[in-house]
């Protein structure tokens, strides 16, 4: 399971799709996905700028400043 959340995490960051964003800041639940999460939505860039913005009330300091 955690390979296939992998592939689909490292898809989503490929596809450069803005629309992948929320699924993508939902699963920052997942903390072992967290660096290849960060590197899918480096690689989306300003499309995604809006679903990076929820993580900037996330609980965890170290999420708020990735979304940052």
């Amino acid at each position: 399971s955690g390979d296939i959340r992998t592939a689909a995490v490292e898809y989503l960051g490929a596809m450069q799709d803005g629309s992948a964003t929320p699924a993508l800041c939902d699963a920052l639940e997942h903390e072992e996905l967290r660096e290849k999460i960060y590197a899918a939505l480096k690689s989306i860039g300003p499309t995604g700028e809006l679903g990076v913005i929820k993580m900037l009330s996330h609980p965890e300091e170290v999420v708020r400043i990735e979304g940052c």
